[in-house]
């Protein structure tokens, strides 16, 4: 190629390189990275909420939030739209947040189907209740992010690092719902407020749900012990402080979850039996004498004493899930379907399943056991 067509090609070149005529501009369109979805004071009526970068350069701050109100999410994203030039885009979604007012009073389903039938929207999108009202959150002032749902996001990841317990994103929680045998529950978030103003966020609990409503909550312990009987919980941290039977205290960084739930039918009933085993490592140990780890014979004591721990607290927890919620989001149903599919019935498991017997039986594994105190 001579040199006049060497300089022929690269002006070519540049020309295809200044982009599309029609290319849209990024300041013309709105990327919300999350929603909230609260109630009014119209029973019949909820407020939407989301939050979005702010790319334009006449305004200082980093972030905008519109809010839109309507019967349902699609009727508030509209009329939020009326008030907003700019073309809506939900596609860089990260969170969708749901007050526990709309989660308690309302068929949350129909909010979320908007979602889930969005192409836009990826269907790993984590969705979360809060105790506060959701738009709350998006108030946040932070200095290592100006995106209150990135720290929000991360948090869940971090907190809930399998998808499936609880069933944290859109997809899972619409698999829980649609399911016999299994109800959905989703992750529980709180603000740290100062002032009455939130400066962080708290989680470490799960909002149970029967059927598309919400109704209680697990608490820390409680929430623990729910993962660890479906096989998750790993790099969660367990204490066990002094009581009666053991003097001092201990704590464990639990590696690896392992767990199984088989079900027997006994005189017509179904009966269930968990085997969970943990293995963890020994973060903290504290005898209140001259004892030691170091000391083989007791390491197969401190075993013993956290699978009594654990045992304990899962029983308590499937107690309170039988009770008080009688909401099976273990999905205790779903086995005795798979394994005896003649003695599940959907319309009366609810009633059966809160005086099903559910023996636990947990084994502990010391992996490691750090520094001995």
């Amino acid at each position: 190629m001579n040199r006049y067509k060497k300089i022929a090609s690269i002006i070519l070149v540049s020309c295809l390189l200044t982009g599309c005529w029609d290319s849209e501009e990024v300041d013309n369109i709105y990327l919300p990275f999350g929603a909230a979805v609260d109630e009014t004071q119209n029973p019949k009526e909820i407020k939407v909420s989301f939050l979005a970068p702010n790319f334009s350069q006449k305004v200082l701050d980093d972030t905008i939030v519109l809010k839109g109100l309507g019967q349902s999410i699609g009727e508030a994203q509209q009329n939020m739209q009326t008030k907003f030039h700019h073309e809506f885009n939900p596609g860089h979604m990260q969170i969708i947040l749901i007050s526990e007012k709309v989660a308690t009073d309302n068929n949350i389903v129909q909010f979320l189907e908007f979602f889930g039938r969005s192409p836009k929207i990826k269907e790993y999108i984590n969705i979360l209740v809060t105790k506060e009202d959701a738009d709350m959150a998006f108030d946040m002032e932070l200095q290592s992010t100006p995106y209150p749902t990135q720290l929000i996001h991360e948090g869940v990841q971090q907190n809930y690092e399998d998808k499936r317990y609880p069933s944290r994103t859109i997809r899972t929680f619409f698999n829980r719902w649609s399911q016999e045998g299994i109800e959905p529950s989703l992750p529980y978030l709180e603000m740290e407020l100062s002032e009455g103003k939130p400066i962080g966020i708290i989680m470490d609990k799960i909002a149970v749900f029967r059927d598309d409503r919400m109704v209680g909550v697990l608490d820390e312990r409680e929430s623990l012990a729910y993962m660890l009987l479906t096989g998750s919980g790993i790099g969660k941290r367990y204490f066990m402080p002094q009581n009666e039977k053991h003097k001092g205290y201990a704590s464990m960084d639990i590696f690896k979850v392992k767990s199984k739930i088989s079900v027997h039918i006994k005189e017509g009933e179904p009966y269930f039996t968990a085997k969970v085993q943990i293995t963890g490592d020994v973060s903290e140990y504290e005898t209140g004498s001259t004892e030691t780890l170091f000391e083989d014979r007791n390491i197969p004591k401190l075993e013993r004493n956290f699978a009594a721990e654990f045992e304990q607290l899962i029983t308590q927890a499937v107690t309170v899930l039988q009770k008080k919620h009688q909401s099976d989001i273990v999905g205790f149903g779903r086995i005795l379907k798979g394994r005896y599919p003649e003695d599940f019935q959907e319309d009366r498991w609810r009633e059966q399943f809160e005086d099903i017997k559910i023996q636990v039986e947990v084994q502990v594994k010391i992996r490691t056991i750090g520094v001995s105190m």
